[in-house]
């Protein structure tokens, strides 16, 4: 495949004078590098309490076995991975709140047998594969980046309108020519906070019957899960942000209590 050719530049085009379905192998990797760390405290006390770091860095060629996007120059396609965070923390604890647990009569049935526990997500963004218009690659199959001129800048702003990085530092490559960007070589979105929480009643009539009455609300403190910034260069929403993320993309919604019960016997 070579730029500026259009479907003559297809190399079943040249031999046959039309194009065909083709499939290829190339052998490509990925590569996965971390530093994690762990702190935990063993139950103890009523209490439960685990934590966790990762520094790490993932880079691919394509994102869940897709295509590769530049067949022309497949190094191109080389870069950090769609779901790469640099930065991930995890906290999480269960805590059994000492007063009264052990006590009988109305005063244990109230004040007594009470659970707490809650888990904490701090993430960093993910990169954001900035993209632009393919017809002046004229180079069916590949996709185009534009050119970088100097430093990126996260400015931070979120809503329509609001610029979340500096877009005027990006232009279009010449024609016939792939631009000097390379996937996900943009600045990272935003980045993803969320606390879930639950809080647990027991209530003992005897060692065999127990009621138990929860609440759980998830995204606790009702914190906006926003979607990386809009990626195609020259739109009218490139580098906004315009949407948040939900359930269907692996994140947490606006804040959702749930009540629940449970009879054991």
């Amino acid at each position: 495949m070579t730029p500026g050719l259009d479907n003559a530049g297809r190399p079943y085009f040249a031999r046959f004078n039309r194009t065909a379905t083709s499939n290829g192998w190339r052998k490509t990797d990925t590569r996965y590098d971390s530093i994690q760390v762990k702190l935990d405290r063993r139950f103890a006390n009523g209490l439960l309490w685990t934590n966790s770091y990762t520094l790490s860095r993932a880079k691919d060629y394509t994102n869940d076995n897709g295509d590769i996007g530049t067949p022309a120059d497949v190094q191109r396609s080389y870069g950090l991975s769609d779901f790469d965070r640099t930065h991930s923390f995890v906290s999480s604890f269960v805590y059994e709140l000492p007063w009264l647990k052990d006590a009988k009569g109305a005063a244990g049935a109230i004040l007594g047998g009470w659970q707490v526990a809650g888990i904490f997500i701090a993430q960093s963004g993910t990169p954001v594969d900035i993209r632009s218009g393919g017809a002046t690659l004229r180079a069916p199959g590949n996709q185009q980046r534009p050119n970088l001129n100097g430093g990126q800048r996260v400015i931070g702003d979120i809503g329509p309108g609001q610029q979340y990085f500096d877009i005027s530092v990006y232009s279009a490559a010449p024609a016939n020519t792939f631009g000097n960007m390379t996937r996900n070589a943009g600045p990272r979105g935003p980045g993803y906070v969320n606390l879930d929480a639950s809080v647990v009643k027991r209530i003992k009539a005897n060692d065999r019957y127990v009621l138990e009455l929860r609440v759980d609300a998830f995204n606790v403190t009702n914190t906006p899960h926003f979607a990386n910034p809009g990626r195609d260069f020259g739109t009218a929403t490139f580098g906004q942000v315009t949407n948040t993320l939900g359930p269907g993309d692996g994140a947490t919604g606006p804040r959702l209590v749930r009540f629940g019960a449970r009879f054991t016997f």
